[in-house]
C-alpha cells in the first residue's frame, strides 16, 4: 500500500488521483488508436470519451452516496466532495452507457461500434484505476492466511482488520481486467458484428465482479441480506438483462 507517490516538505501527491488521471489518459490513447480501425472519427470519439468520463464520475459518486444514505443525510455538504474519494464503479458504468447511447444518436455515430471501442479502453483504464485503490487502501479484502495476504495500514481500512493480512482484491481485479483487455483487443479483429466486444466485456466482467465481491471486506460499499453487496446485485441484473437480450435476439434470428 502506497497512499502517496511523493510526500515531503508539506507537498503531498496522492496515488489515487494520479492513478485515475493515468487511467483516463490511457483510455483516451486506446480510443484514439482504435477509432480509425473501426472507421470512427478519432476527434469526435475523444470528445465523447471526455463527456462520458465526466458523467461516469458523477454516476460513480451518486451510487456511492446512495449506498451511504444515512451518513450523507447527516453530512449533506460532503456529497459533492469528489476529491475525497468514494465511488462505485457500476454507477459510473451505468451513467457512461446512457451517455454513449444519447450522444451517439445525437452525433450520428454507430452506437454499438462505439461501445466496442469503449469496452476495450475501459478495461485498461479500470485496471490502472484499481492500482490506485490498492495504493489508497480502499476496496480492501477479507482476512486471509494465504501467502497473497497483505497488511493494510490505511485509515480507510476498518481498525479491527488492520493487524491482519487481507486479500489484495484491488490487485486481483486489476490483473483480471488487464487480461480481459488483452483478450478483447485480440477478439476485436474477428468480431462478427458491432456490439459483440461490448457484450463479451459485460458478460465476463459481471461474472468476475460477482465472485470477486465475496473476497471484499469493506462494508462501506453497501452489504445487504446474505452478505450480498450493491455491486453483486447490479452484476446479477446486468448479466440477466444481457442473457435475456441474447436469447431474444437468437429467437428472432430463428424466426
Amino acid at each position: 500500500m502506497f497512499p502517496f507517490l511523493y510526500r515531503s516538505r508539506g507537498v503531498e501527491i496522492h496515488t489515487y488521483p494520479v492513478a485515475i488521471l493515468l487511467a483516463f489518459f490511457l483510455t483516451l490513447v486506446v480510443v484514439r488508436a482504435l477509432s480509425p480501425k473501426e472507421n470512427l472519427p478519432g476527434k469526435r470519439m475523444v470528445d465523447l470519451a471526455f463527456l462520458v468520463f465526466i458523467l461516469g464520475m458523477i454516476g460513480a459518486r451518486l451510487l456511492f452516496v446512495l449506498t451511504q444514505v444515512e451518513y450523507f443525510s447527516r453530512f449533506t455538504g460532503r456529497m459533492l466532495s469528489f476529491f475525497s474519494g468514494g465511488y462505485v464503479f457500476y454507477g459510473g458504468f451505468i451513467f457512461g452507457v446512457i451517455a454513449v447511447f444519447y450522444l451517439t444518436k445525437k452525433w450520428k455515430l454507430p452506437t454499438f461500434r462505439v461501445l466496442d471501442v469503449f469496452a476495450i479502453a475501459l478495461c485498461l483504464g479500470h485496471a490502472v484505476g484499481r492500482v490506485g485503490c490498492f495504493g489508497a487502501g480502499c476496496c480492501y479484502g477479507i482476512p486471509t492466511k494465504s501467502f497473497l495476504g497483505m497488511t493494510f495500514t490505511s485509515p480507510l481500512v476498518a481498525a479491527a482488520l488492520r493487524p491482519y493480512p487481507l486479500h489484495p482484491v484491488q490487485l486481483y481485479e486489476s490483473i483480471g481486467l488487464f487480461v480481459l483487455f488483452l483478450v478483447l483487443l485480440k477478439l476485436r479483429k474477428a468480431k462478427a458484428y458491432d456490439g459483440q466486444i461490448a457484450i463479451i466485456y459485460v458478460a465476463i466482467y459481471s461474472v468476475f465482479r460477482f465472485f470477486l465481491e465475496f473476497l471484499r471486506g469493506d462494508l462501506i460499499r453497501g452489504v445487504y441480506a446474505f452478505g450480498i453487496s450493491t455491486s453483486q446485485i447490479i452484476s446479477l441484473l446486468i448479466f440477466g438483462i444481457l442473457a435475456a437480450t441474447l436469447i431474444y435476439k437468437k429467437k428472432s434470428l430463428v424466426k
